[in-house]
């Protein structure tokens, strides 16, 4: 198995969530900034890790976390163009297992869709995806 020093659980999700997207635009993190254009759907990204369990006295760990893809839409527009894009997200990642670089993420439950937070231009619904990796 390779090391989890790596890239590859990020890579994998990351990959994961590009095959769904079509024409609505992704933000990663630490990318070139991202200015919203008004009137246009955006998805933003951010991982948030937990912190690491040792499982045995061995060398076994388990590592989890969660992927946040905030699905971003613009003000004014009603409930149902966020929410449709903030359950499609949520059913695209639901109990999958994705494997990069011989790592396995394991999407560990399903996906939750969370409160909407509304500001004069956007409208933005969380969806929050948790995951873990076993080395």
């Amino acid at each position: 198995m390779t090391a989890l020093s790596d890239a590859s659980p990020e890579i994998a999700m990351t990959t994961h969530l590009k095959t769904l997207t079509g024409t609505v635009k992704v933000v990663f993190p630490n990318t070139a900034p991202y200015s919203p254009v008004i009137g246009t759907q955006y998805y933003r990204v951010a991982f948030l890790p937990v912190p690491s369990q040792r499982l045995t006295m061995g060398k076994a760990d388990k590592h989890t976390g969660i992927l946040q893809v905030d699905v971003v839409c613009p003000s004014k527009q009603g409930l149902f163009p966020a929410i449709v894009l903030a359950r499609s997200v949520a059913f695209h990642f639901d109990r999958k297992t994705l494997i990069e670089n011989g790592i396995k993420v394991r999407i560990i439950k399903a996906p939750s869709v969370g409160l909407p937070m509304q500001d004069p231009d956007w409208y933005t619904i969380p969806v929050s995806i948790t995951y873990e990796i076993l080395n």
